[in-house]
């Protein structure tokens, strides 16, 4: 069976193209970045087909038996200063492989990676979050989640294609961005210095990488016909970001200070944790990863970058 990863060289797709070629899939990875900067999946380059181009210029998808869609524009901080360009990559992006799925008579099924933040000020409406809940963005980034979530399930509804939403938590692991909340604490405690938490009250439910990856593997290999449907891909445990910097502060020996600052713009109030139990039932997902693991594996990474 063929895959075709989009955004296959970023954080999350580059575990799931080692996850899937363990299970002898053959594997295209598509993206932006030249080859010889996938450094992500530099252990396995030569063991995949590598696609140096963007989803703008995808016409079909013959050949692949499966879609994993990835690609997008992941950062907040730039989506808040570049609204146009983020909706463009994540809306358009997602409606132009929706587009080759539609024309496409040999995938057999579409999976859209989409995230907590489709959810947007619902997160914290009712705990712990169901598939169900209304869509609420509070700024572009959640805009263009929410947007290409629905639009993905649109193309079921509308067309009869066959796709499915995966919708992830706040994931991390090896090969994780470094300037995400977890991996700023992880650098601050490695290097000794005052560990900053902007609020502090907020919480997350945090995935560590390789549960999210084995989510939509199991999304992939289902069985059942799920097409149409979304699945939220977490933990159902809920941490707060104090409680995660104390935790990164004791894994690396507990000498740093830790400074609370006043909340990032939207921050207060905020909480997730997502209800699970969806996909522990159609595709028996369960977590097998706890975060305290996750967070060892996360820290042996990150010494190796830091120190």
């Amino acid at each position: 069976m063929h895959v075709l990863i989009t955004g296959g060289a970023g954080f999350i797709g580059s575990h799931l193209a080692k996850a899937l070629l363990q299970r002898d899939y053959q594997v295209t990875v598509l993206d932006i970045i030249p080859r010889e900067n996938a450094l992500r999946l530099k252990p396995i380059i030569n063991k995949i087909n590598y696609r140096w181009q963007s989803v703008f210029d995808i016409h079909d998808l013959a050949g692949y038996d499966f879609v994993c869609h990835l690609a997008a524009m992941a950062d907040v901080p730039y989506a808040m200063n570049s609204p146009f360009d983020t909706v463009y990559q994540n809306v358009m992006g997602t409606l132009v492989m929706l587009e080759a799925l539609r024309r496409s008579s040999y995938t057999k099924r579409f999976i859209l990676t989409s995230s907590e933040a489709a959810y947007g000020s619902a997160k914290a409406e009712e705990l712990p979050v169901k598939e169900t809940q209304v869509f609420r963005p509070k700024n572009p980034y959640d805009v263009s989640k929410a947007s290409s979530d629905l639009m993905t399930q649109a193309y079921y509804r509308g067309f009869g294609c066959p796709t499915v939403v995966a919708r992830s938590s706040a994931n991390f692991g090896p090969y994780m961005r470094l300037k995400q909340a977890l991996s700023i604490f992880l650098t601050q405690a490695l290097k000794g210095e005052p560990i900053t938490v902007e609020g502090g009250d907020q919480t997350r439910d945090w995935v560590y990488v390789d549960n999210f990856v084995d989510g939509i593997i199991k999304i992939l290999e289902c069985p059942q016909d799920i097409s149409g449907e979304a699945f939220n891909l977490g933990t159902g445990r809920e941490l707060t970001i104090l409680e995660v910097a104390k935790k990164c502060n004791e894994i690396v020996g507990g000498k740093s200070e830790i400074k609370v600052l006043p909340y990032r713009g939207g921050e207060k109030g905020v909480r997730v944790c997502f209800d699970i139990n969806k996909a522990k039932v159609l595709l028996e997902y369960e977590p097998k990863v706890s975060f305290e693991e996750g967070l060892f594996r996360t820290v042996e990474w990150m010494k190796t970058v830091v120190c």
